[in-house]
C-alpha cells in the first residue's frame, strides 16, 4: 500500500497558500493534558499529527504516531485498500472525535492557568475546523488505520501565492496536488510578501483567542517575592498560634495527631518516589529468581487483582504500581505469549512464573508481542506493572494479555 512517513509543507505552503499555526501545545502534551482531565477516545493517542517547523527553509513537516515504537504513515482517504476500511469510516471517527472534543470543552471550568490554556487551544481546533485537512494513519504493524489529521491549530491564508509545495514519498493524488502548485516557480515580491506578513498578523488576531501566556520574568520575580513573604509570616503565626511570634503552642493533640499523619503521608509519597526512580532503571536478567515482593520496600504495597489466560486487562488510569495473578493449571503443556500496549506514555511490565522473571519491558511505549520461555507444568504467573515509569503525568493507559 502507497503511503508516506511525513507531509511537508514546502516553505510553509500547501494548496498554494500560507498556513500559519497559532500558540499551540505538541501533540503529546495536549493529548496528556487531555487524558490527564478525562477526556477518553479510541483514536485520540495518534490523532493530532506532529507539527516541526524548520527555521532554516520554513519547511513544514507533519508526522503521524512519530513516538510509537512502529513506523505508522499518511495515506489518502482514497487510498485506503477495501480489507481495512472505508473512507466513510476514516470520517465518521473524526468528526465523533471533533464532536466529542466540543462536548469535553464545555465541561471545563476555570480553576487555573493549565485549564483555560487547554481550553484555549480546544477553541483553536474547534474554530478553524476548515484548515484541518484528514488522512488515515496506517499502523503496518497491527494493520489498522485511524484518523490522522495535518494543519490543526493553525489557518490557511487566503492570499495565494505560487511558490510552495507538497513534498514526501507521494500517493497519485498527492503527486497530483504536488505538480499543480510546482508549475508556477516564481517567488513573490516584496510588496507581496509585506502585505502577506500583514495579512498573518490580521489572520492571528481574528483567529486565535486573545488570552496567551508570556512569561515575564519581572512579574514572575515580584509574584515569587509576595509568596515567599507570604509563607514566612504564615508558619511565625503558626507556631505562636497567632500570638506576637512566641514560638510557644498549647498542647493540642488533635493538631499533633494530624500533623504526625500528614508527615506520615509525605514520607510513603517520598518512598514511592524512590521506588519508582529505583524500579525503572534496575535491569532483572530473564531467568533470574526473584519474586515480585522483592522488587518494592513494605512502604508501597501494588494493588494486587486477579487476570486470566487470553483476556484483555487494561489500566483504568491508574498511577498506581499493580500486580496480576495468573493461576495456570497442571496440565498445561507450558507454551506462554505475552502481548502489551504502553501507547506513548512509557510504562514497565516484568512478568514472573513461579518465582522465575520470564520477561522485563524496561522502561518502554509502544505495542509487542513476546513469546515466553517455555515452562511446563502448573503454578502462579504473575504480572507486575510500574506506570509512568519516565513521566510526571498522574494517569497512563495501557494493556496486556497472557496467551496460555
Amino acid at each position: 500500500m502507497t503511503g508516506e512517513t511525513q507531509i511537508i509543507f514546502r516553505d510553509g505552503f500547501f494548496e498554494n497558500r500560507k498556513f500559519i499555526r497559532g500558540d499551540m501545545s505538541d501533540p503529546f502534551s495536549l493529548v496528556s493534558e487531555l487524558t490527564r482531565r478525562g477526556f477518553q477516545h479510541k483514536d485520540i493517542q495518534n490523532y493530532f499529527s506532529e507539527f516541526v517547523q524548520s527555521k532554516d527553509t520554513g519547511d513544514i513537516e507533519w508526522r503521524v504516531c512519530s513516538q510509537s515504537v512502529t513506523t505508522c504513515r499518511f495515506v489518502t482517504l482514497d487510498d485506503i485498500p477495501s480489507e481495512l476500511g472505508q473512507r466513510s469510516d476514516i470520517e465518521a471517527r473524526h468528526f465523533k472525535i471533533l464532536s466529542d472534543l466540543a462536548e469535553f470543552r464545555s465541561t471545563l471550568g476555570s480553576k487555573n492557568k493549565e485549564v483555560a490554556r487547554l481550553k484555549a487551544e480546544l477553541d483553536n481546533i474547534l474554530a478553524n475546523q476548515d484548515s484541518i485537512r484528514l488522512f488515515a494513519g496506517y499502523d503496518p504493524s497491527q494493520r489498522r488505520i485511524f484518523p490522522a489529521i495535518i494543519a490543526w491549530g493553525g489557518v490557511f491564508l487566503e492570499q495565494a501565492q505560487a511558490k510552495g509545495n507538497l513534498r514526501g514519498e507521494k500517493t497519485s493524488q498527492l503527486k497530483a496536488a504536488s505538480a499543480l502548485v510546482e508549475e508556477n516557480e516564481t517567488g513573490p515580491s516584496d510588496e507581496q510578501t509585506a502585505s502577506s506578513v500583514e495579512q498573518m498578523n490580521s489572520e492571528r488576531v481574528a483567529h486565535y483567542p486573545t488570552t496567551t501566556f508570556i512569561y515575564r520574568p519581572l512579574y514572575a520575580s515580584l509574584w515569587l517575592l509576595i509568596f515567599v513573604l507570604g509563607l514566612a509570616i504564615g508558619y511565625l503565626l503558626l507556631t505562636s498560634c497567632g500570638s506576637p511570634f512566641n514560638n510557644v503552642c498549647p498542647k493540642n493533640d488533635k493538631i499533633t495527631q494530624k500533623i504526625q499523619l500528614d508527615d506520615k503521608y509525605v514520607y510513603n509519597l517520598e518512598k514511592q518516589l524512590v521506588l519508582k526512580n529505583k524500579i525503572c532503571s534496575q535491569t532483572i536478567a530473564e531467568g533470574s529468581r526473584t519474586t515480585i515482593e522483592d522488587l518494592l520496600p513494605d512502604v508501597v504495597s501494588p494493588d494486587i487483582e486477579k487476570a486470566t489466560c487470553n483476556g484483555k486487562t487494561e489500566s483504568g488510569g491508574s498511577g498506581r504500581p499493580r500486580k496480576f495473578t495468573i493461576e495456570v493449571p497442571s496440565g498445561h503443556d507450558g507454551a506462554f505469549s505475552f502481548t502489551y500496549e504502553h501507547f506513548t506514555i512509557k510504562d514497565r511490565a516484568i512478568v514472573t512464573f513461579n518465582g522465575e522473571v520470564l520477561h522485563d519491558t524496561q522502561c518502554t511505549g509502544g505495542l509487542k508481542t513476546i513469546n515466553l520461555p517455555k515452562r511446563s507444568g502448573g503454578g502462579n504467573m504473575e504480572i507486575l506493572i510500574v506506570p509512568n515509569c519516565d513521566s510526571s503525568t498522574d494517569s497512563t493507559q495501557w494493556d496486556f494479555t497472557i496467551n496460555c
